[in-house]
């Protein structure tokens, strides 16, 4: 064999090229896919991110990668209707929820569709109960009258001033209670109801003791029997920097506590 037929028999530089380019596409077509847009969103913050289960609020979302979204699904509800669409924000209306949600309200998640997959985003969304409805946990039947920053919270209890730390500020949450149990209930001295107020971070605050104390209130041993109701006030401690923008409510009495909570939205800011 002569060296000019050895150096034909060597493979050309295009063709180890061309080879080298086959073995790149067969190892990326063995290699998983991922869809690129739902990756590349992002969902930073929800405003508000309180919203009543009865419809209607206007709720911006915060974000990266949101112009590629097609369709935003809320507790099962689909919505194909988006406004203010843009790379970072991107607004709805919250659709009015099933009776269940009508009802209880609690947290819910919310997904959003990019290329035809749903992503649900990690911020938490409280969805709360309509404002004017009332309430049966436990056999008391329970209604939100009140609830604001100190403008109706006594400043003096039965046994001195009721005054907010250094830093805080009072705020109350009134409800009338009716007891339609088959015994009696004590208001403030016994935990018939539980009451916590919630801000937008989603911290939750406990009332303060001694309720029968605030001007008011019904006393301590004060037993109110069926068919009778009451308004009673829960009195908290919250860092002026907090602000509170719902209300957990909860029955328990000798019949056992309801395993479920009622949040009602006092005050929803749309932007």
């Amino acid at each position: 064999m002569n060296s000019s037929s050895i150096k034909s028999a060597k493979p050309s530089r295009s063709s180890l090229l061309l080879a080298a380019i086959v073995s790149l596409v067969l190892l990326t077509a063995t290699l998983p896919s991922y869809p690129a847009q739902a990756a590349s969103l992002s969902i930073q913050s929800y405003s508000p991110n309180v919203a009543s289960s009865a419809g209607g609020d206007k709720i911006v979302v915060t974000g990266k990668g949101l112009d590629k979204v097609t369709r935003v699904r809320v507790g099962g509800v689909i919505l194909s209707k988006l406004t203010n669409r843009s790379k970072t924000k991107l607004g709805f209306v919250m659709p009015r929820m099933s009776q269940s949600w009508l009802q209880y309200g609690g947290y819910v998640g919310i997904e959003f569709m990019q290329s035809g997959a749903w992503t649900k985003a990690s911020p938490k969304f409280l969805l709360t109960a309509t404002r004017e409805n009332t309430f049966e946990s436990a056999g008391l039947v329970l209604r939100l009258l009140e609830t604001s920053q100190p403008s109706f919270v006594p400043q003096q209890s039965r046994y001195g001033d009721l005054l907010p730390s250094p830093g805080a500020q009072l705020h109350g949450v009134k409800l009338n209670v009716l007891n339609m149990t088959d015994e009696w209930v004590d208001l403030t001295c016994s935990f018939e109801v539980e009451v916590k107020v919630i801000d937008t971070s989603f911290r939750r605050f406990s009332y303060l003791p001694n309720r029968h104390r605030v001007e008011g209130n019904p006393g301590c041993n004060v037993f109110m029997n069926p068919g009778f109701s009451a308004d009673a006030l829960w009195v908290f401690d919250v860092p002026t920097l907090f602000k509170i923008v719902a209300v957990e409510v909860k029955a328990v009495t000798f019949g056992g506590p309801d395993p479920r909570s009622y949040y009602f939205a006092f005050k929803t800011e749309n932007p």
